[in-house]
């Protein structure tokens, strides 16, 4: 695809709504970024380029929305700090656990087998199977 093609795709797609926010936003960006590359193209097609001001302007606008929407999502939010906060310390806890239960039990096999994460077992095991199930190639 073209410069140019992509451009105008971007234009489209920024002028006809068809777009979250977010995509507004980068499409804004890239035909910004296209229109200050090709120039010299759009003027031989006789473009108007006060609508890349334009469009850049309201690429710039919905940045500054999408700041704010995001900023009141996460701000304020007393409880979910609070939450994040004590699973910070719960898994600290359970980490020191795990690393004495690891070196306690190290010659327990059945007791050192509850010190370690189920979790990075089930990993562990996954990608042993997946490399023995990967056939050489000849």
């Amino acid at each position: 695809m073209s410069r140019y093609r992509r451009a105008r795709v971007c234009w489209d797609v920024f002028l006809y709504g068809e777009f979250t926010c977010t995509e507004a936003f980068a499409a804004g960006t890239k035909l910004d970024t296209h229109s200050k590359l090709q120039t010299l193209l759009l003027d031989a097609i006789h473009f108007d380029t006060s609508l890349l001001q334009e469009a850049n302007s309201v690429a710039d606008t919905i940045s500054a929305l999408l700041a704010l929407a995001n900023g009141d999502r996460l701000a304020g939010n007393d409880g979910r700090y609070l939450r994040d906060q004590a699973f910070t310390h719960l898994k600290e806890i359970v980490d020191g656990v795990r690393a004495c239960g690891k070196y306690v039990f190290f010659s327990n096999e059945i007791r050192l087998r509850g010190y370690s994460s189920a979790y990075l077992r089930n990993q562990k095991k996954r990608s042993r199977s997946v490399a023995v199930e990967v056939p050489a190639e000849s």
